[in-house]
């Protein structure tokens, strides 16, 4: 009987898990799919001096190139008893040409979030509370060897309905590790509505060998808003056009050979829901912190002309207040690995 309710709560927990993702990409295809059209469609219009250039060679196609990238605690060696707080996230992203150097970018992501102890079946207030997101973005970016800009938007969900918890404990059961137990104190489903903007700069560059950057940025609306500046070096077959570590990359602005970088980043938060929201069951007393400051490493390859792979540890202060007699480490460290492409 108890192994029949169990199943019973597993597939209900999976269907609207998978209600929630179809609505998700329903609500962002069709955009994706218009703005393709409208690229292709400006691509081929005629300039006005057009007619009297028909023989004028055309302008070779760019394929779109795209990336599915993954974090995890676990990637930076952190044991599977010791993971925590930012725990795993997934994304799919695809970036096609628009005009010039304007690019248009669509991504679908999930993240999960844990306290400290996943082996508690209580509340635990003094900690961050378990949160699951699920969001689709939308964003232009224009990069040349000066500069980039991005624009973007994203819409989606937080809560039980993203299917956090039923991840992680399937990936749990096939590593053979401990299940977590405390899911049920998960953040209440919300919306996800956020708009998010940024600027690089390069400040400094020694031929194709190393540049500096600099980059200023903000994220407004659902669940976070916040404001963040960051330095990078990277050294290596530094690309001609400029590109933050991490962020979305047409296969054509990527390094030829390899690369490495370093960075330092400060963000200043005025409210992040998933650290600030209630959860399903019981109290949350976390105290948000205002500024937290972020490191990493890493280094891309450049496996062919159209196929890369970038892999990155990653280093970040306590998002919250700790209370002296929970032991709480200050830093939390993970790991991400990007796999992109870009074929015919």
């Amino acid at each position: 009987m108890r192994m029949s309710v169990r199943m019973s709560v597993r597939m209900s927990d999976a269907r609207r898990a998978l209600r929630s993702g179809l609505l998700v990409l329903a609500l962002t295809l069709p955009a994706v799919v218009s703005t393709d059209v409208f690229a292709s469609s400006l691509a081929g219009a005629s300039s006005p001096g057009a007619a009297h250039l028909s023989s004028a060679a055309p302008q070779p196609a760019v394929n779109p190139t795209w990336s599915i990238w993954l974090d995890n605690d676990q990637y930076a060696l952190v044991p599977a008893r010791a993971e925590r707080w930012y725990t795993q996230g997934i994304g799919l992203r695809r970036v096609s040409a628009w005009r010039d150097q304007t690019h248009v970018v669509f991504s679908l992501t999930h993240q999960m979030y844990t306290p400290a102890s996943t082996r508690t079946p209580d509340p635990q207030p003094l900690d961050r509370p378990y949160a699951g997101a699920l969001f689709a973005g939308f964003q232009l970016l224009r990069a040349d060897s000066v500069s980039r800009t991005d624009w973007g938007a994203e819409i989606g969900l937080i809560g039980p309905s993203a299917g956090a918890e039923g991840l992680q404990r399937t990936v749990h059961r096939v590593l053979g590790q401990p299940l977590p137990l405390g899911w049920r104190y998960e953040l209440r489903d919300q919306p996800w509505l956020q708009l998010n903007a940024a600027q690089t700069w390069r400040i400094a560059r020694a031929q194709d060998e190393a540049d500096l950057l600099v980059r200023v940025g903000a994220e407004l609306g659902h669940p976070r808003n916040a404001i963040d500046a960051g330095v990078a070096v990277r050294w290596g077959t530094v690309p001609e056009a400029v590109s933050w570590p991490g962020t979305a990359l047409p296969m054509q602005h990527a390094t030829r050979r390899w690369m490495a970088h370093g960075l330092l980043q400060m963000r200043a938060v005025a409210s992040d829901a998933l650290i600030d929201g209630s959860p399903l069951a019981g109290d949350s007393q976390v105290r948000r912190r205002t500024w937290v400051p972020q490191a990493g490493i890493g280094v891309s390859w450049a496996l062919s002309p159209g196929l890369g792979v970038d892999a990155a540890i990653l280093w970040r202060a306590r998002e919250f207040e700790a209370d002296a007699s929970s032991a709480l480490p200050a830093l939390q460290r993970w790991g991400q690995i990007q796999l992109r492409g870009s074929f015919d």
